[in-house]
């Protein structure tokens, strides 16, 4: 006969916040969309309309990358990042202050200073660098991406390069 299997712990939704009233929830929900699949779809959710993503200058004359892009580029990227990536091969975003740098708070604006690393399995790749980031409160209340410049650190390949790749 038949036995029943071991009962399972039903499985968690990803980390989110859907109201993003803080400049810091935004900021995490950065992360977790990176960090989990799930979290593709809810991603242009934090993009302002007026989005604009800035690629490291020396990237962009050493390999040829472009000197920004928009908001629909950044979706279609991440969208298309996490479906090169499996339920066991991701991605893992670290983000850290960067020592010495204070993040820049005004009444709706925030400017956050952050060193990175991030993990592509699929790439076998880690990305490390800094970004300078730019969350604006928007006239419903909610906290947006603005305008994010990146960094190259060293030699490392930065986040802007990860992007590229999956352009």
């Amino acid at each position: 006969m038949f036995q029943p299997r071991e009962s399972e712990d039903p499985i968690q939704p990803a980390a989110w916040h859907i109201n993003t009233d803080t400049a810091e929830k935004c900021l995490e929900n950065l992360e977790f969309a990176y960090n989990y699949k799930q979290n593709a779809v809810n991603y242009q959710s934090i993009l302002s309309e007026q989005f604009e993503f800035f690629f490291d200058v020396q990237d962009v004359s050493d390999f040829t990358l472009p000197a920004m892009w928009f908001r629909m580029q950044e979706i279609i990227m991440l969208r298309d990042a996490h479906q090169e990536t499996t339920d066991y091969q991701g991605m893992n975003l670290t983000l850290e202050r960067i020592p010495n740098q204070n993040d820049n708070h005004g009444a709706n604006s925030v400017t956050f200073y952050r060193n990175y690393i991030l993990r592509v399995d699929s790439l076998n790749r880690d990305f490390y660098g800094k970004f300078q980031l730019l969350v604006e409160k928007e006239i419903d209340g909610r906290w947006r991406i603005r305008r994010w410049d990146d960094f190259r650190d060293n030699n490392e390949w930065t986040w802007g390069r990860m992007k590229n790749e999956f352009s």
